[in-house]
């Protein structure tokens, strides 16, 4: 597919990018030496410099056993996705990207990226050397093959402060939203005497919008409502859409365990950072434990996301979490960006990923049963919610549109939480009325 026919493609689902990117390294040809990759990396860690001095050891590597060079640039999470747009529609972009789990189903037909047929697949070592869940997710079933290859996976956990449960007298983590928010009372308290809340029973940042969506999402199919329905119609505005955001603002507005000054936090950082201060006692997040032992913070266990209690959906506690890897259509050097992507996934590669970046699950098979991964406490609660709660999102071009809309909608809802202290289930159905009705001007 050319450029101006992926432009096209994109503009029908609604998701056109406007940003025209640095191009590709360009020049066919030639030795491997002479080859420089230009390589799009994810920020895993809890900063970007770290993800630098890390992922430069990785090239490093590379470039030492092939003598193909990699230039990286990592990319933070807010405005990656359309970035990634920008690149597909201007034909302009790097020879290999990443890209979240959730964006697969709206980017994977676009044609931006390399198709993985037999020939592909083989070269980067075959897809056997994956575990069937990351396979999956990254859309190794689809009919006629995927163009993302998994690379690590990850999953939303529900994170809490040890010391202070055994200071409120709470033995185990709760494991239904009843007692999440009754735990989340005991946890809420003026520390200090000085007639003022210092320590919150819950965590959240309430002005990402992106955390909203996966929030929404899992929540949503435990009330019984996707975010498509079975003929892939929108359903955002959906009954259970509402009684998930419902009983998540209300934990700011009526139970008054979330901080209203939650609604400015727009990053995970800043909530990971107010767990590891004391200022929270529960958070949900994926591998945030990076950033508490980062800190030298070990007062945390982690366990499942609660599960509402009676249930009248499924038991989803988060989305199928993590990072593919493509190869831009438009790389002038296809089978360097092959022999990178070989490397990136190999056993040996992902374990050293694992010792370094606490927290996330290895694709690769091999790496993933390695003794030094599954004795880490965290990796075993997170191998089992990804066996037991955890569901991909949605396979439908709209899906990435969806994100956003929702998430934008929450955001704005807990901003009038936080200022108004109080959101109406009639202002919530209107926000999400307002974007199901934009989703279904897409399609």
């Amino acid at each position: 597919m050319n450029t101006k026919s992926r432009l096209v493609a994109l503009l029908a689902i609604g998701v056109a990018g406007t940003t025209v990117l640095a191009g590709c390294s360009g020049g066919g040809g030639g030795s491997d030496e002479d080859v420089t990759l230009q390589w799009w990396a994810p920020n895993l860690m809890p900063t970007i410099a770290q993800d630098e001095a890390y992922y430069k050891t990785l090239t490093d590597k590379f470039t030492e056993e092939t003598g193909i060079k990699v230039e990286t640039q990592v990319n933070a999470w807010s405005d990656y996705y359309n970035k990634i747009l920008g690149a597909i529609s201007s034909g302009e972009g790097p020879d290999v990207l990443a890209s979240g789990t959730t964006w697969v189903s709206t980017l994977t037909p676009s044609g931006g990226f390399l198709q993985f047929d037999d020939a592909n697949l083989e070269a980067i070592g075959g897809p056997e050397q994956f575990t069937q869940t990351a396979w999956d997710a990254a859309g190794g079933q689809n009919e006629g093959g995927t163009s993302m290859i998994p690379w690590v996976a990850g999953v939303t956990t529900m994170f809490y402060n040890t010391k202070m449960f055994e200071a409120a007298g709470i033995t185990d983590p709760p494991t239904t939203w009843p007692e999440f928010v009754e735990d989340a009372k005991k946890l809420t308290i003026d520390t200090d005497g000085d007639g003022e809340i210092d320590q919150w029973g819950f965590g959240y940042p309430a002005g990402f919008a992106q955390e909203w969506s996966h929030t929404m999402f899992a929540f949503g199919e435990q009330n019984g409502t996707a975010f498509f329905d079975e003929d892939g119609n929108p359903t955002l505005n959906g009954e259970g859409m509402v009684d998930a955001a419902d009983q998540f603002l209300q934990l700011m507005t009526t139970e008054k365990v979330l901080n209203p000054a939650s609604a400015e936090l727009q990053q995970m950082s800043d909530v990971q950072q107010q767990f590891i201060n004391g200022e929270i006692a529960i958070l949900f997040g994926s591998g945030s434990n990076i950033s508490f032992d980062d800190a030298g913070f070990t007062d945390y266990g982690a366990a499942q996301i609660v599960l509402n209690d009676p249930l009248p959906g499924e038991a989803v506690t988060t989305h199928i979490a993590g990072v593919d890897m493509a190869v831009f259509a438009e790389t002038d050097h296809p089978e360097q960006a092959l022999e990178f992507m070989k490397f990136l996934v190999n056993e040996d590669t992902q374990l050293d990923m694992a010792k370094n970046i606490n927290g996330i699950i290895p694709t690769n098979s091999a790496a993933a049963a390695d003794p030094e991964v599954t004795s880490n406490p965290v990796f075993k609660v997170n191998t089992e919610i990804l066996a037991n709660t955890a569901a991909g999102f949605p396979d439908n071009l709209l899906t990435g549109q969806a994100e956003t809309l929702i998430g934008d909608a929450l955001k704005g809802l807990a901003a009038q939480a936080a200022t108004q202290g109080t959101v109406s289930r009639a202002d919530i159905q209107a926000a999400l009325d307002e974007a199901n009705s934009q989703l279904e001007a897409s399609q």
